[in-house]
């Protein structure tokens, strides 16, 4: 097998791993997959490597992360925080950040719903019965 064909071999495992990836992130949300694909790896690990990631794929410096903590109308919450109670995910708020957005502008403009093909994740509450 040539430098070519192994090349090829690599990034053909390359799409599937991230396909993979991408599934599971859409379905359980990039914190959970991380705990499914690395269940070994403590919390604080596991958000310091989506840190990193999201850093590597974005191109922004690491300013803002999920950790950061922003203050905004008195109140003082991490960015995951923030985006958890906003109803966004936190890599939305952190990019917004990490380009140079004001605090007051990443937090209050609306999220623009893109056709990027992400699914809803629906969790029930309570108790269901079927009979």
């Amino acid at each position: 097998m040539n430098v070519n064909e192994k090349l090829n071999a690599v990034a053909r495992h390359a799409d599937k791993a991230r396909v993979l990836l991408d599934c599971l992130i859409d379905d359980y949300g990039p914190q959970e997959a991380l705990s499914m694909l690395f269940p070994f790896l403590p919390d604080d690990e596991q958000e310091r490597l989506i840190d990193k990631a999201f850093v590597k794929l974005c191109g922004c410096s690491e300013r803002f992360g999920r950790g950061t903590v922003i203050e905004h109308n008195g109140e003082r919450m991490t960015v995951a925080e923030w985006a958890r109670r906003l109803d966004m995910l936190d890599c939305t708020l952190v990019k917004r950040l990490n380009l140079g957005w004001p605090v007051d502008r990443a937090l209050t403009e609306p999220v623009r719903v893109t056709g990027t093909g992400r699914r809803p994740t629906w969790r029930l509450t309570g108790t269901v019965s079927l009979g």
